[in-house]
């Protein structure tokens, strides 16, 4: 199933027309309700999920919880598999779709922000899981987005936790700041599912979107035993001036009790590593050498840019070099746009006439409609001739503007996945 939809923007060159081919290989590789298909089987007596065989007559009930973009596909993906072996569950999202669950119930939250929405999906969820034995099994599906999705406020509101998740989004946070910060004002992140879940057995399968793969950092852990403090937190509250949205005693402590944890399996089902080696494939059929510089991507979006301008200037002929990560974006305007529509087009003054650069959210959504956006040298004559300076929209911040106006963004809609960003650069 092809994921971009604006086709038509890749027609216009054989470099272009190949790097459609290595996106489209990156969202296939990363396809949720397969992903789930791999690691779930079962036979009459057992159930294989990922690297945990579990009897089926050691287990009463089973339940589904999850939070986060891949979450719903997740979850229907799985219901398929286990049919009426599944006792219930709850799972929220950023979208529902036609999705239509038997067993479950799924519903549609707010994201980048929380609301009262998700507050009351969540307390659905851990009301959920009280009462279980531990001849009951909890599958949890966590993945990016599941942090402000899975809103539980301790000492606050949502608005407040809005207002916090905004200013340090403006400043430049890292996700492992931001999510430090999430799970001490929460009762459902750092570790608090299981919690929630014991003495149930727990098999979480998590989608990663943080480079890196640091599991206590997806969603912010709710299954994970947390090793952030409040200490910890309370020096980021410190180096981002957010001191007036935590009185005295507003931070908690995440668990720290090794028995919720003790029947938890953590797995990792899909990464940015599986995005990046589908993408090498590709080019390498197509006749490139290609190199995976990075997993691990950070850094200010528009620097990275230009460096991966300067790289793919120098290199050999018909190479591809690829990187997946999360950059981050300093706003001093208020200009719309995200991180990969910021780095491509912080590359077009840049850009030499044997080159492409591509960057794209896997998830689809790049804080706007927009997945992302490509850039080569009809993109720079097209802002010359539309006398638009793309250094200006840099500096302020506008980088969906520029792309809305010049074109070369790419759309594929919300997509079920979410394995952090993706970038390559083509050298003819």
């Amino acid at each position: 199933m092809a994921r971009v939809q604006n086709i038509e923007t890749f027609q216009k060159s054989d470099l272009r027309k190949k790097a459609l081919e290595i996106i489209e290989a990156a969202y296939d590789a990363i396809d949720t309700e397969r992903a789930i298909e791999r690691v779930v089987q079962i036979t009459k007596t057992t159930l294989q999920l990922g690297e945990v065989k579990i009897s089926l007559d050691t287990v009463d009930r089973i339940f589904i919880v999850g939070a986060g973009k891949c979450s719903p596909i997740a979850a229907c993906a799985l219901e398929s598999i286990l049919g009426k072996l599944v006792s219930g569950g709850v799972v929220i999202g950023t979208k529902k779709g036609n999705l239509c669950p038997v067993s479950m119930t799924i519903k549609e939250g707010t994201h980048p922000y929380p609301s009262e929405t998700n507050i009351s999906v969540t307390n659905e969820m851990l009301e959920s899981l009280h009462g279980l034995t531990n001849r009951d099994l909890v599958i949890a599906l966590i993945s990016g987005g599941g942090s402000t999705l899975l809103c539980n406020p301790k000492n606050m509101t949502c608005e407040n936790e809005k207002d916090i998740v905004q200013k340090m989004f403006k400043g430049g946070a890292t996700i492992e700041e931001l999510n430090t910060i999430r799970k001490h004002i929460s009762g459902a992140r750092g570790g608090m599912l299981a919690f929630h879940a014991y003495p149930a057995r727990v098999v979480s399968f998590i989608f990663s979107d943080v480079p890196g793969n640091d599991i206590s950092m997806v969603a912010s852990g709710p299954t994970v035993m947390d090793t952030t403090t409040v200490s910890d937190a309370k020096k980021i509250v410190d180096k981002y001036g957010l001191s007036s949205f935590f009185p005295e005693g507003s931070l908690i402590e995440t668990v720290k009790d090794e028995k919720y944890f003790e029947r938890v399996s953590n797995q990792i089902i899909v990464s940015n590593d599986k995005a990046l080696d589908a993408m090498k494939d590709v080019a390498e059929r197509l006749g490139f050498s290609t190199e995976v510089v990075t997993n691990t991507l950070r850094g200010e979006a528009k620097e990275i840019g230009k460096k991966i301008v300067e790289m793919v200037t120098i290199a050999p002929p018909h190479s591809v070099y690829f990187l997946g990560g999360e950059p981050t974006v300093t706003v001093s305007h208020e200009g719309k746009g995200g991180r990969e529509l910021e780095l491509v087009l912080s590359a077009v003054s840049h850009i030499k006439d044997d080159a492409i650069i591509v960057g794209f959210a896997s998830d689809g959504r790049d804080n706007c409609d927009f997945a992302g956006a490509i850039c080569d040298i009809m993109t720079a004559q097209n802002a010359k001739e539309k006398k638009i300076d793309p250094d200006q929209y840099l500096r302020e911040n506008a980088s969906y503007k520029f792309f809305e106006t010049v074109g070369d963004f790419i759309m594929t809609g919300e997509t079920g996945e979410n394995v952090s960003d993706l970038i390559f650069a083509i050298k003819k």
